[in-house]
């Protein structure tokens, strides 16, 4: 029994070992859309500093009009949208924050 028992435990070990490699690490994705003209976020800052914070996490990019960003975040793509800080009121239901 002692080869079993040696057996398990190395495996428990390994198990820990490998839950404490990803602890706090955080996974995912995130979408980001803005509009082809945008100047007042540095498009490649940002989603640096984020990935630096979340190396694991996935961030992807798309170009669009002000009307189909905000019906794509309405959708649940992307998750968040830049648009021109002089557009139109948002919808209701949707929040917004100058830079």
């Amino acid at each position: 029994m002692l080869p079993s028992a040696r057996s398990v435990l190395a495996g428990t070990q390994a198990a820990r070992g490998a839950v404490a490699a990803v602890s706090g690490l955080v996974t995912g994705r995130v979408r980001i859309g803005t509009i082809q003209t945008l100047t007042c976020v540095d498009l490649a800052a940002e989603p640096a500093s984020y990935h630096r914070l979340r190396p694991r996490a996935q961030i992807s990019l798309r170009k669009a009009t002000t009307p189909e960003l905000i019906a794509g975040v309405r959708a649940g793509e992307p998750d968040l949208a830049f648009l021109a800080p002089d557009a139109a009121e948002l919808p209701d239901g949707m929040a917004g924050f100058a830079t």
